[in-house]
């Protein structure tokens, strides 16, 4: 319903018909939103690597808690005296007797 007139503003989803209203229904607002969506999708954005996680468990019953560490992108790093790759968002689980890792190398896309 528009909110100066009280009239039925059409067939609009729930969602354009609530937008509308918090624009007060005024033209010269949306038109600054567009140009606002314009000028953010022609400004170049640097992507976030994405988090990668290494999940270490122990063997043996009882034994320390199992532990999860992140990394930022891809990386490779040395447990227990294996190499381990992993690749940007992707999470490796590893049983590990000593817990411990090494980072080798962060990879670079």
């Amino acid at each position: 319903m528009a909110a100066a007139t009280g009239a039925v503003r059409g067939l609009l989803c729930t969602g354009c018909n609530a937008a509308l209203g918090h624009f007060g229904d005024r033209e010269d607002s949306l038109l600054a939103a567009v140009d606002y969506l314009r000028r953010a999708a022609a400004t170049p954005t640097a992507a976030k690597p994405q988090t990668t996680r290494l999940r270490l468990i122990d063997p043996a019953p009882g034994g320390r808690l199992n532990r999860t560490v992140r990394f930022r992108g891809a990386t490779t790093v040395r447990v227990d005296g294996y190499l381990v790759s992993i690749e940007a968002g992707e999470t490796r689980t590893v049983v590990s007797t000593s817990g411990e890792y090494e980072i080798i190398q962060p990879k670079t896309t």
